[in-house]
């Protein structure tokens, strides 16, 4: 079953739901790319969001980060930090296969 980038939440255009499906596959390839060049760090979407996509909505750098988490890239920590609301919010980083591990999953 293929998996989708974009979430539908209304009724679109064939034409729309195909741009909307490049705009978030794209997002989701610049999210994935910030945590490849920092292994190890982990980030908030509120923090992804200031510093890798400042013009998108908070809801689709959250998207990305499930998607990616979905797809094994990414991995939701158990590090909290305080949100914009002064709330507690998680954290993602860089899934890290340790070299020379065979994958089973």
């Amino acid at each position: 079953m293929r998996q989708y980038s974009y979430h539908e939440t209304g009724i679109v255009s064939a034409d729309d739901r195909e741009r909307y499906e490049q705009q978030a596959g794209s997002q989701e390839e610049i999210v994935l790319e910030f945590f490849r060049k920092r292994p190890g760090l982990s980030y908030s979407p509120e923090r992804v969001q200031e510093l890798v996509l400042p013009s998108a909505p908070l809801t689709s750098v959250r998207r990305a980060l499930s998607n990616l988490t979905h797809a094994g890239e990414l991995v939701k920590t158990e590090i909290t930090t305080d949100g914009r609301y002064g709330r507690a919010v998680c954290t993602w980083t860089l899934r890290i296969v340790p070299s020379g591990q065979l994958e089973l999953f």
